[in-house]
């Protein structure tokens, strides 16, 4: 949903207030800006993403779980603005594409960590949307489905293999 420039306004200079630390990265041909939250913001979701979105591309807060480890909260970052800012928010399988141009730009030797942790995200993320259905949409849950399944297909090298996890 879409906020008023004062809205993201709010929520940034709310994080400021806070001193939650903002970092300002490159990765792939994007600059990105972002805040490092506290876990306790959503406690329900481990390794979170947070979105506030205006009237225009450059009016825009994105945050990231300080869970995250730090060599891979940029990533997650670059997807919540290539889905959100690039694609935009009504583009039908732009989760899975965020995550696409997202994988591209991973380093090969950060994979072997990343993609394990990246489906067990989506994993909570679908359970976590599945057990809020006034905030999120049948449409939104399948698309969070479709990454997670993305992702089921590289992480099976966990003890039980993430597929056994997947109940769809």
């Amino acid at each position: 949903m879409r906020r008023t420039e004062q809205d993201t306004e709010q929520v940034r200079r709310y994080f400021i207030k806070q001193n939650y630390p903002i970092k300002h990265v490159k990765i792939g041909n994007k600059n990105l800006d972002f805040f490092v939250l506290p876990r306790g913001l959503n406690p329900e979701l481990e390794n979170f993403a947070f979105v506030c979105l205006g009237d225009s591309p450059e009016d825009k807060v994105i945050g990231v779980s300080a869970d995250i480890p730090e060599q891979f909260q940029p990533y997650w970052a670059f997807h919540e603005e290539t889905e959100y800012i690039d694609m935009g928010e009504h583009v039908k399988g732009r989760c899975l594409s965020a995550l696409l141009r997202e994988l591209a730009v991973l380093p090969i030797e950060l994979s072997s960590t990343y993609v394990p942790l990246r489906a067990q995200f989506f994993i909570g993320l679908v359970e976590y949307a599945k057990a809020r259905p006034k905030e999120y949409s049948e449409e939104q849950i399948l698309e969070f489905i479709a990454s997670r399944n993305h992702l089921a297909k590289f992480a099976v090298s966990s003890p039980k293999g993430l597929k056994t996890l997947i109940s769809e």
